[in-house]
């Protein structure tokens, strides 16, 4: 089993005051089962909400926590085939799913 961790912040501000902050903590975690079969989790905290800048910095009453769990299974038989399993949260802050915007 191999672990890693990665965190990252990003915060935004308009110049009409509006502004928005989202703070992400992640836990990969990678499992060999075989040569053949491997899996990747990604357990990724999320703290969210937004902020008014307007005359003073104040934060919302809309701070946000949530747990996206990702994953992913790779089956490898042979050099020329594989198969994988996958599932993945979009973007958090995302409104309507990227194929929706055109």
């Amino acid at each position: 089993i191999k672990m890693s961790h990665s965190m990252g912040f990003e915060a935004g501000s308009s110049s009409g005051g509006n502004g928005y902050y989202l703070s992400r903590y992640t836990n990969h975690i990678n499992y060999q089962f075989s040569p053949k079969l491997e899996l990747d989790l990604d357990l990724n905290f999320v703290n969210f909400g937004t902020m008014n800048t307007t005359q003073s910095f104040a934060l919302n009453d809309d701070n946000n926590n949530k747990i996206l769990p990702e994953f992913s299974l790779r089956y490898k038989p042979s050099d020329s085939m594989s198969f994988e399993i996958k599932m993945s949260q979009g973007l958090l802050m995302q409104q309507k799913p990227w194929y929706e915007k055109w």
